[in-house]
């Protein structure tokens, strides 16, 4: 192995009984020794260090929802795949729960649908926009014509008062439908989240091994029923091992960082 850090002063508590560890993750405690230590001649060539071996993820999956235990995937010990089944929750109430959500949303997006096609078809919105339309024009024709000392003054004015009293209705129109439109869009969006919500705690019931390694700890039973929160099971990655070296403090000027050091298993 090689070291990938200097070495410093850690705290020397008392170790974790074996007790409170499931059996693979019991640490495996091996014999190194320093490649520059190994000359026979070195004052502390005999002296043997102690290497500590832990997996490099450990994780504790707990439940997101409460329920019913239908399956247990897997016992202690056994090995598994990124994204496999560890633990399975009864899900018949979420389902019931997402049909009926999704059954809400469809309703949402249907009754906006049809609130925007009436805020496109209304007529009297249509009539209020042919109005403008035209007041529009005749103010433009106007103003070419008073330019041209063709029209009054008070043509002009005449021409412009009508331009904004015809949007002035256009707008009042238009507003007749916003809050309708405005409602059913704020339908839609809560009908979305509704369902989204139900369809994570669906999802939720089938607990799935983020990363493939092997079982540590089954904490629940078949036909238990959990809350929130409940730890279900502990999983490792036993695939690469993280080694951690113990030396006393007086071996700190043997190591050197990237040094190289072999170990035999005891």
């Amino acid at each position: 192995i090689t070291l990938d850090r200097a070495p410093r002063v850690v705290h020397t508590g008392a170790m974790p009984s074996r007790k409170s560890l499931p059996a693979i993750l019991l640490f495996l405690l091996v014999c190194g020794r320093p490649a520059a230590a190994a000359d026979p001649g070195s004052p502390r060539a005999d002296k043997d260090l102690s290497v500590v071996l832990a997996p490099r993820q450990i994780a504790i999956l707990s439940s997101e929802v409460a329920g019913l235990i239908v399956r247990v995937g897997k016992e202690m010990g056994e090995p598994f795949a990124e994204g496999e089944s560890l633990v399975e929750i009864d899900s018949s109430v979420w389902k019931i729960r997402a049909a009926s959500a999704a059954a809400v949303r469809a309703q949402a997006r249907a009754r906006l649908a049809e609130v925007e096609a009436l805020a496109r078809t209304n007529a009297t919105v249509r009539k209020a926009e042919a109005v403008l339309a035209a007041a529009k024009a005749n103010l433009a024709a106007t103003e070419t014509l008073h330019r041209q000392n063709q029209a009054s003054q008070i043509e002009l004015e005449n021409a412009r008062r009508d331009a904004i009293v015809a949007e002035a209705e256009r707008d009042l129109a238009a507003a007749a439908v916003a809050p309708m439109l405005e409602s059913a869009r704020r339908d839609a969006v809560l009908a979305e989240g509704d369902l989204a919500l139900v369809q994570r705690s669906l999802d939720n019931c089938t607990i799935k091994a983020p990363f493939a390694g092997r079982i540590g700890r089954v904490a629940v039973n078949l036909h238990e029923r959990v809350d929130a929160g409940k730890a279900l099971v502990e999983i490792v990655d036993d695939r690469k091992l993280l080694a951690k070296l113990l030396a006393p403090a007086d071996r700190f000027q043997d190591l050197q960082k990237g040094q190289r050091l072999t170990f035999s298993v005891l």
